[in-house]
């Protein structure tokens, strides 16, 4: 995941200085690795709660999960067919990466969701539940 991040950054940093053409097949490829990483990445996610009552917001955390990674499933392979193009578009290979990384490979809406259905009160017992998304 990290290493992903690190070639987004790479890829960004070299169409913003314009030096994208003899680089093609190179960005092409680290694209299509991380495609493949991510692809094969399972995405955890841990959730916490009071009583086995309490479990009804699983399954819409457990499908924005799998919704996260399809996206950032195919966001990556737009970057791909971006690159490819004959005359790439500048501004949306920028776009594309720009919401990759805002949105912390999509992960962070996620967190965000499991965060508001998380009791905040202390109580003696609590369950945990751990999220996977293949």
């Amino acid at each position: 995941m990290k290493q992903l991040i690190i070639d987004l950054h790479y890829i960004k940093s070299t169409v913003e200085t314009g030096n994208y053409k003899n680089k093609i097949p190179i960005l092409l490829l680290l694209v299509s690795e991380g495609y493949e990483l991510i692809k094969e990445k399972e995405f955890v996610y841990k959730y916490r709660y009071i009583n086995e009552n309490n479990k009804h917001h699983f399954d819409a955390i457990a499908n924005k999960a799998k919704q996260g990674k399809a996206k950032l499933l195919t966001d990556l392979k737009d970057l791909e067919i971006e690159l490819s193009q004959k005359n790439i578009k500048v501004n949306r290979v920028m776009a594309i990466i720009k919401r990759i990384l805002a949105t912390g490979l999509y992960r962070n809406e996620v967190q965000r969701m499991i965060n508001i259905w998380t009791p905040k009160i202390c109580v003696d017992r609590e369950y945990k539940q751990t999220i996977t998304v293949k």
